[in-house]
């Protein structure tokens, strides 16, 4: 695998007075990741001291691409996919019957996160998985700063304490054949 970074893309959205709203974008050549958010705030600044779109937008977005794009040896199918719901943080900790959860969908999950490799437990989720459990602790707050959100920007709770986290094996199909 030989991922390799592409140019950094900025932009900036802007509305006129009748709310059409107006893109301008701009790719940074050799910009590292660690300057992009200062040149993105130049960019700002400078777009704002020439147009008179009223900004509603800015950013960037840093790209990494694979040079191989051959498909992946195997039967590797993107509409298999471990589903997993998520206890999700609630202003107080949690109380029995907790009805906030938030999902999570891994497309083509490797067999090593199901309880077995074929049979019932082909489709359950190994929620004890420290693959998963890694995985998953992207997505609460303070074990890896700042942390994915789901649904309304919120955090999962803790996915190794039991009863947080359960998952199955799901089937979407895809339009792309």
């Amino acid at each position: 695998m030989a991922l390799v970074e592409f140019p950094i893309l900025h932009w900036v959205i802007g509305i006129d007075r009748q709310s059409n709203q107006f893109r301008f974008e701009a790719q940074s050549d050799g910009t590292l990741t660690a300057t992009a958010d200062a040149l993105s705030n130049s960019l700002l600044a400078a777009f704002q001291a020439v147009s008179d779109l009223k900004v509603i937008e800015y950013g960037y977005r840093t790209v990494s691409k694979e040079t191989d794009i051959s498909p992946p040896v195997g039967d590797v199918a993107g509409e298999q996919k471990a589903q997993m719901i998520c206890a999700l943080e609630i202003e107080t900790p949690p109380q029995p019957g907790q009805d906030r959860f938030g999902r999570i969908n891994i497309p083509a999950p490797k067999n090593t996160l199901f309880l077995a490799a074929t049979g019932d437990g082909n489709t359950v989720v190994d929620v004890t998985n420290a693959d998963l459990l890694t995985f998953l602790d992207l997505w609460t707050s303070g074990i890896v700063l700042p942390g994915f959100t789901v649904s309304d920007f919120q955090h999962i709770l803790d996915p190794s304490i039991e009863g947080n986290i359960k998952g199955k094996r799901i089937t979407r199909s895809s339009k792309k054949g």
